[in-house]
């Protein structure tokens, strides 16, 4: 049997996910929602899950749902076959659905009402954390208010029971201004803690994503209309609206295996500036495909895009698979082109390929004006981690000084148990001098004589430090050899 849910999509973003019916493969939800769609255009993703308790939930099949093939006003029974990409021509199930397509005129206020009361957006759930961290970003259409508000509640996500309310805040869009990204640091009133937001107020195009078909600039009107946006002649027209890229993701090949099973579950995730958006995942493949298409502003044509591979895990954060970044400059428009992916610092290849197609249009004068102001500062950066070779390289240089001293006490301790009597002669007359001729100027002189005197050792050739330091190493990693042996047993 399975638990089997269902979450629905708009864009890349979750907008809604059913109860979960246990223990039935004919799972009946009975359940009612509304979705505000702002591009009809843009189909309705559908995916099915089994719910696994504490291990990651199983893919069970997807489907998309073109609502341009739906009549206004009118409830149409829909049949979805689900399907895997892995697998398109192998039907997994049924889902059976009633839509009904309505078309609201109403004013920016009601339109604001609705937007914070009847839709709200959640994010994922992160999984046994008190400091979790989303990366995700949503957009909303506001009209000109001056008491714009947005609500933001934290909960903690129980599976079996309610869910446990952590703290909530407030952002007043009034005091922000606009056409400029905003890092926000708010305490959660109701509770412990603070959330860090990003907030942007612009007037020009949002980011979007869209299926392959729907292409903007595919589209003549859209592409002449984008052209006369950013002609010569509008050049100073909203100066820090630069440019506009589209970005299509066709697919990747070769990538790493990251999951026990011998493939991966990859999603891929594009960054540019501040802007983040991600694609759905792909389950069980090593050979993706997603042919989605991309839409930023261009706020810097200096920027450079970034494109991520991850592999999907519920139970615990992404594995990176692999990456490639591309300066604006350099992108050839129409052109497609394969990536060969590399390593999170960019510094060598791995394994792996991703097929891009891109286009950039801006405006050269605003792009040139844009240049000589200062860099906008880029939030969304990842997570400093300890690194494996400098823990590494550490490690070694703190353990060659734990010698130096070993080597010092065992010389010291020597010269006390009389191992060589004229060693320990010549330190016993040594300690006498010092002690009967000594005066406070005489300290900073001590490292001089140290000085001369291993200088005099390795011009006789009797510097015998490497050869104990050496068996000092050997003895170590054989105590190193001994411990991971009982270790093991």
């Amino acid at each position: 049997t399975s638990d089997p849910y269902v979450k629905f999509k708009i864009a890349g973003k979750e907008v809604y996910r059913s109860k979960t019916i246990q223990k039935n493969l004919n799972p009946v939800w009975n359940e009612e929602t509304s979705l505000l769609i702002q591009n009809v255009a843009e189909p309705l993703y559908i995916k099915v899950f089994d719910y696994d308790f504490a291990l990651q939930d199983d893919f069970m099949g997807s489907a998309y749902l073109d609502l341009t093939k739906l009549e206004l006003n009118r409830s149409t029974e829909v049949t979805l076959n689900l399907k895997d990409s892995s697998c398109p021509l192998q039907i997994l199930g049924c889902l059976f659905m009633t839509v009904t397509l309505v078309c609201r005129e109403i004013d920016a206020r009601e339109t604001n009402m609705l937007l914070r009361r009847n839709w709200t957006p959640s994010c994922k759930a992160i999984l046994k954390t008190l400091n979790p961290q989303w990366r995700e970003q949503f957009d909303f259409l506001l009209a000109e208010e001056k008491d714009d508000i947005i609500d933001i509640t934290v909960w903690d996500k129980d599976s079996l029971k309610k869910d446990d309310f952590i703290g909530r805040c407030q952002i007043e869009l009034s005091g922000l201004c606009k056409e400029h990204t905003h890092k926000l640091d708010i305490a959660l009133s109701g509770g412990k803690g603070h959330i860090v937001l990003l907030v942007t107020l612009t007037a020009s195009s949002p980011v979007s994503i869209s299926e392959l078909s729907f292409s903007t600039l595919d589209d003549e009107k859209e592409r002449s209309k984008i052209m006369s946006r950013y002609s010569l002649l509008k050049s100073l027209q909203n100066l820090r609206d630069i440019g506009f890229i589209q970005v299509k993701i066709l697919k990747a090949e070769g990538l790493m295996v990251a999951d026990v099973t011998g493939s991966s579950d990859p999603f891929c995730v594009i960054e540019l500036n501040n802007d983040r958006l991600q694609t759905h995942t792909v389950h069980r493949s090593l050979s993706p495909e997603w042919n989605k298409v991309f839409t930023f502003n261009i706020t810097d044509i200096h920027s450079v895009l970034e494109v991520s591979i991850f592999d999907e895990d519920r139970d615990r954060s992404a594995d990176f698979l692999g990456k490639v970044a591309i300066p604006l400059l350099n992108i050839q428009n129409g052109e497609q082109k394969a990536y060969v992916l590399k390593n999170k610092n960019l510094t060598g290849a791995t394994k792996g390929v991703i097929y891009l197609e891109m286009d950039v249009i801006y405006n050269v004068i605003r792009a040139g004006i844009r240049t000589i102001t200062p860099k906008e500062q880029k939030y969304i950066e990842e997570e400093q981690k300890i690194s494996k070779e400098l823990l590494q390289k550490n490690y070694y240089r703190v353990r060659r000084c734990v010698m130096v001293l070993v080597n010092t006490g065992r010389f010291i301790n020597s010269c006390f148990a009389w191992e060589s009597p004229q060693r320990s002669l010549t330190a016993f007359l040594i300690y006498l001098i010092v002690v009967w001729n000594f005066e406070i100027y005489v300290i900073p002189l001590m490292p001089l004589f140290l000085l001369i005197y291993n200088y005099c050792l390795i011009r006789s050739g009797k510097d015998n430090r490497i050869n104990s330091m050496q068996e000092l190493e050997e003895s170590l990693l054989a105590y190193e050899e001994d411990e991971e042996d009982n270790a093991d047993k």
